[in-house]
């Protein structure tokens, strides 16, 4: 009759007995790979992002100066205009038109700046990689420590 126990060839993986050795190599390379594989997918996921922001922001930045560049003529237009109707009441004619200005001006600029505070810079990709390489770092440390305890015993 044939011995119950099988030869390592024939044995799963898990069950195999490997070198100590054999194992910490692999953690080590795992180590490696996780560290370079995680660099490159940081850096990916900050180009992306960032190269979303720069646009949003130079999109921003254009119609900022645009505006700029046609609102003050047409603000002392709108203000000479307006004192002459109100029978030369420049000062009261200038505050109407500052405050329609604001009126209109800032909640368009915090539509804006919520538009760039939405951009997720958060590396969702990296952290779930991150927390699956730490999973399989995980397992092998138990592997280790199995291996470590039956080598004792």
């Amino acid at each position: 009759m044939e011995s119950s126990k099988a030869t390592p060839e024939e044995q799963p993986i898990e069950q195999q007995e490997r070198p100590l050795s054999t194992i910490i190599q692999d953690l080590f390379n795992g180590f490696q790979r996780l560290s370079r594989s995680e660099i490159r997918l940081i850096r990916a996921e900050f180009e992306a992002a960032s190269e979303k922001a720069v646009r949003h922001l130079l999109i921003t930045t254009a119609f900022i100066l645009l505006t700029a560049l046609s609102l003050l003529p047409f603000l002392a237009f709108l203000v000479i205009g307006l004192g002459k109707l109100l029978n030369s009441n420049y000062w009261l004619s200038s505050l109407i038109v500052c405050i329609v200005f604001v009126t209109i001006g800032v909640p368009c600029g915090i539509l804006f700046a919520r538009k760039l505070k939405k951009e997720d810079l958060s590396f969702i990709l990296t952290r779930t990689h991150l927390q699956k390489e730490a999973e399989i770092v995980r397992n092998k440390m138990h592997e280790i420590t199995e291996l470590v305890q039956r080598r004792a015993s």
